[in-house]
């Protein structure tokens, strides 16, 4: 099977040196890697893509943020509570009692009439588990600018064999096998993609060099 038309006509003004290639094929495998990590890392399907999977950890970064801040509003309350020692009732210690003697005295437990009284302690604390930090670091731009290109990829055959071959680690007979088709088929479309990869990522470099020109 020869690699699709719609791909030699996409390439036809551009095709990727072998220095452009191999610096193609080398951030694809990094992509593959870190994308792979970081899904085991948050529990998601291995092939979810780069940008949801620092969607997801910035939503956790906010629940958590919204946690914290609950935690701290609440030991700043906690401060102002009693516990009694008898039966472990608790009150808050500025909005009952009276004044005796210039002294502010709580009244009895309402459950067991006792007077005794201790501090609560705070047992709540802030502690943030997962470190969102290196998740949102390994997704570096050039992971990201990657990611981007693959969701960008024309035709549906080309994701396929990005997937397979960097995200997933197939080799060429392992997903020619699964696929149902020639290697040397299944090798042209893979290198058809990779090559539209790389027109795309110099496009953008282009882009980017007029923009800081101008």
């Amino acid at each position: 099977m020869n690699r699709p038309a719609a791909a030699n006509a996409a390439l036809d003004h551009h095709r990727a040196s072998s220095a452009e290639f191999e610096e193609t094929e080398r951030r694809l495998v990094e992509w593959g890697m870190v994308c792979g990590t970081l899904a085991e890392k948050l529990g998601v399907e291995k092939s979810t893509s780069a940008a949801t999977m620092l969607e997801t950890v910035q939503n956790q970064m906010r629940v958590f943020e919204r946690q914290r801040k609950g935690v701290k509003k609440s030991a700043t309350s906690a401060a102002g509570r009693r516990e009694c020692l008898d039966c472990g009732h608790v009150r808050v210690w500025s909005r009952w009692g009276k004044k005796v003697g210039g002294t502010w005295q709580p009244a009895a437990c309402p459950n067991c009439g006792s007077g005794m009284w201790r501090e609560r302690e705070l047992t709540a604390r802030g502690r943030q588990t997962p470190s969102f930090t290196e998740l949102t670091e390994a997704l570096s731009s050039e992971v990201m600018e990657i990611d981007n290109a693959v969701a960008r990829l024309p035709f549906k055959w080309m994701r396929v064999a990005i997937h397979r071959s960097y995200r997933f680690g197939q080799t060429d007979k392992e997903a020619c096998q699964d696929l149902r088709m020639t290697r040397s088929a299944y090798r042209q479309r893979r290198v058809a993609a990779v090559e539209m990869i790389a027109l795309m990522l110099s496009e953008r470099r282009g882009r980017l060099h007029r923009t800081r020109k101008g």
